[in-house]
């Protein structure tokens, strides 16, 4: 069974495998991991076995390799976002605007109060 699949890459942590492995899953691509259950037991472990290790089916290795370079730019050039990232982004810069402006209305209101109750003190 391992004859017909080849290593695409190695992490260091089970939480760096599982974001390409759901990727992979996504594009319907088999693969297999090795020393995940290890190193999750003793991260420490990790170097001294080589990492974790994912090998791909070798019938979908052009993909796999495709998309996991594809994931690599992405997070390695977080400037490129494409229009959905874009619209997102600028969603929640909106929303930031809203809250700091209903911030900025809350503490005036509270200045305004504490103002009245130091006058009506003073009569």
């Amino acid at each position: 069974m391992t004859d017909d699949f080849i290593l695409l890459t190695t992490f260091s942590y089970p939480h760096e495998m599982s974001i390409i492995c759901s990727i992979l899953d996504s594009e319907n691509i088999k693969y297999y991991n090795s020393n995940e259950n290890l190193v999750s037991i003793d991260p420490f472990l990790s170097n001294a076995v080589g990492g974790i290790k994912l090998y791909v089916y070798k019938d979908d290795f052009e993909r796999a390799n495709e998309t996991y370079l594809k994931y690599l730019e992405k997070i390695n050039q977080p400037d490129k976002l494409n229009d959905e990232d874009k619209e997102w982004e600028e969603e929640k810069n909106e929303e930031s605007k809203a809250k700091s402006s209903m911030l900025k209305n809350v503490i005036i209101a509270l200045i305004v109060l504490f103002i009245i109750f130091a006058l009506i003190r003073l009569l």
